[in-house]
């Protein structure tokens, strides 16, 4: 059982996707990363069509649920699971009115999703592999909205160009008027401390500045330590944003979160 297990002594690993055309996909010598934790895993063998043999070459730890990538290459998968098609349809029985899709890559992904929920249903479509950045045109322009995950947009192209893939989104969006969602890594560093970094802040301020729409907090609140003081702070500074690009900077206040929400430090902070 390799659930929740540290790899670090582990010299050879069996490991089950929960995507069986991915093994189509998956050639001998392929470098499997896992997570973010640094786990690599390289392929030694296909042992049938739905699961292969590892060597680990990079230790780490193993959680179930955990993002998967081959480097070098993207992956075709279903973009629709069995468990989507009846999440989606359980979800809009209970009125959601958008639906994330996630890994999208091709425009024709997204008219496949519209196909099973209608058009009733507003599809944002979430960048986060290099070929959903080169084809990102085409997925506005059947997109209510676009997500761009930058963390795992970070496994596939280089951290430095991140930014830019962002800001080259956000320029696309502006001329196809369609809104932009930044998300992971706004405020990585209160996940364990108290206040960000002030490159955190400005991260912040220079995407709303080139026109993003949204900011997602994503693990900052599932499993980060200050998961209220962060969406407070978040919030405020949307706010002070929007005080400025509004003319009201210096003039229209904005009150700092109270003390009791955020803590000392934080408030002490700002």
């Amino acid at each position: 059982d390799a659930k929740n297990k540290d790899l670090s002594d582990q010299s050879n690993l069996f490991i089950v996707l929960n995507h069986p055309e991915a093994f189509e996909q998956v050639s001998l010598g392929d470098l499997i990363k896992v997570d973010f934790n640094g786990l690599a895993l390289e392929v030694k063998q296909k042992t049938n069509l739905t699961s292969c043999i590892t060597e680990v070459i990079a230790p780490g730890s193993l959680l179930v649920n955990r993002a998967v990538d081959i480097q070098s290459k993207t992956l075709e998968l279903s973009v629709l699971t069995n468990f989507d098609k009846y999440a989606i349809e359980y979800a809009i029985s209970k009125g959601t009115k958008e639906i994330y899709a996630s890994f999208i890559s091709h425009a024709h992904q997204v008219k496949s999703i519209r196909n099973y929920t209608g058009d009733e249903i507003q599809i944002i479509s979430k960048i986060e592999t290099s070929i959903g950045v080169s084809n990102v045109l085409d997925i506005l322009n059947v997109s209510e909205k676009i997500l761009v995950d930058r963390g795992d947009l970070s496994r596939e192209i280089s951290i430095p160009f991140v930014p830019l893939a962002v800001f080259n989104i956000l320029k696309l969006a502006k001329i196809s008027n369609k809104p932009v969602i930044i998300a992971t890594n706004v405020l990585d560093s209160m996940m364990t401390k108290n206040i960000p970094s002030r490159a955190e802040i400005s991260d912040i301020f220079c995407h709303l500045a080139e026109g993003a729409s949204g900011l997602v907090l994503a693990a900052e609140v599932a499993i980060g330590s200050n998961p209220v003081s962060s969406t407070a702070l978040l919030k405020y500074l949307i706010q002070l944003f929007n005080n400025y690009q509004n003319g009201l900077h210096g003039i229209g206040k904005v009150n700092k979160p109270p003390k009791e929400l955020i803590g000392n430090d934080l408030y002490n902070w700002l």
